[in-house]
């Protein structure tokens, strides 16, 4: 909602949720490294950052509605309870 890049970790749902490099940055969990690396590109490349906030900002208002999040759930929904 405030268009900003994501910086998340490269586990789980989450690699499935942000693109690295385009909507936000996967970063190891592991590695102090790579997460002051990526958190400094993001301080330092403004317009960069603005677009990657964009792009999140679209994925999230055409990929995510409503509509599409419940369906989503129901579906989940249903096979946990064997339908």
């Amino acid at each position: 909602a405030c268009r900003k890049p994501v910086l998340a970790t490269s586990i789980g749902a989450l690699r499935e949720l942000v693109s690295d490099g385009v909507d936000g940055y996967l970063a190891d969990p592991v590695s102090e490294a790579d997460w002051a690396d990526k958190m400094i590109t993001l301080f330092d490349e403004h317009e960069r950052t603005r677009r990657m906030g964009t792009m999140g900002w679209n994925k999230t208002v055409t990929g995510f509605t409503t509509d599409r999040v419940a369906t989503h759930m129901e579906r989940v929904y249903g096979a946990l309870l064997g339908r």
